[in-house]
């Protein structure tokens, strides 16, 4: 069993290069050698403290987990607002470089991995383009890209509309009112912005960037498992492959059903953070394992 109820411990501080701080969750690997160290970034409008019984799951595996929060939510120091505007690039390009040297001054032997949740999972497979040292596998949960491509006329029209809505209310209020809606938390407009622009036209000119992610992403050829639900609305196949096409390696994919994790009802694009970390742990532990193959296949 994993120590999911144990007393939280403190948190390791960062800073990015703008001064953004916040801080991240670590759960150390259970044995003294962990085959490898995981930073694994939360969904949208998500706290890292969420994701803590999964990072307790995966330390318990053998794998070292750290989670931040995001810019944004959580210990981060600034909030969205319409003075207080920001996106993909502070994300992937300031926040995750500096979590990652955060996390290599820790924990320096091991490989080292990127991973994450929904939107998490998108910024980590875009951060394997920008952090140094390199990282050498991607672990994604319900993630992926092109959403809008992925899904039939009928639902299409639903979410532009959505996308939409969100927008214009970003523009009314200052930032996206997440919380108060039912999808994300306080997210700031640009983020939004970007994100729409991502799940519908595939765009990843983020404002202020100039990195070109499609090529850096294939030059890196980052091996993936992308792992997700069956009773996931939000999680069609072809959202997932297009995700693990970008990070441009060699991919396994797994569409996960209740049985097959030994549990009795839905598990949806959240529940699986309360009701199957340890089985969801243990894959990530046995395809870590199994990475050199996979890197050089």
């Amino acid at each position: 069993m994993t120590d999911a109820a144990a007393p939280a411990r403190p948190r390791v501080p960062v800073t990015a290069f703008d001064g953004h701080a916040t801080s991240l969750i670590e759960r150390p690997a259970a044995g003294v050698a962990s085959p490898g160290v995981l930073v694994f970034v939360p969904a949208m409008g998500v706290r890292a403290s969420f994701y803590e019984p999964f990072a307790c799951a995966l330390a318990a595996a053998g794998i070292t987990t750290l989670v931040p929060d995001l810019r944004g939510i959580g210990e981060s120091s600034v909030r969205a607002s319409r003075s207080s505007d920001f996106g993909f690039r502070e994300l992937v390009e300031l926040d995750l470089p500096a979590a990652v040297a955060a996390t290599r001054a820790r924990h320096p032997a091991g490989p080292l991995l990127m991973g994450g949740h929904s939107l998490g999972g998108i910024v980590a497979t875009l951060a394997t383009a920008v952090v140094t040292p390199r990282a050498e596998g991607l672990a994604l949960i319900a993630s992926g890209a092109s959403y809008d491509r992925a899904l039939g006329i009928r639902k299409r029209v639903g979410f532009r509309a959505s996308v939409a809505v969100m927008r214009a209310l970003s523009a009314l209020v200052g930032h996206f009112p997440g919380a108060r809606v039912g999808f994300g938390g306080r997210e700031a407009r640009r983020l939004v912005r970007e994100w729409a622009r991502l799940q519908i036209a595939e765009r990843t000119d983020f404002a202020g960037s100039t990195i070109d992610y499609p090529t850096r992403l294939a030059e890196a050829r980052t091996p993936a498992l992308s792992l997700g639900f069956e009773d996931d609305a939000w999680w069609p196949p072809r959202y997932a492959e297009r995700l693990v096409e970008l990070a441009g390696g060699p991919a396994e994919l797994q569409r996960l059903t209740p049985a097959e994790l030994g549990v009795d009802g839905p598990i949806g694009h959240f529940g699986w953070a309360k009701r199957v970390v340890e089985p969801l742990a243990e894959r990530i532990a046995r395809w870590v394992a199994a990475l050199d193959g996979i890197a050089t296949r």
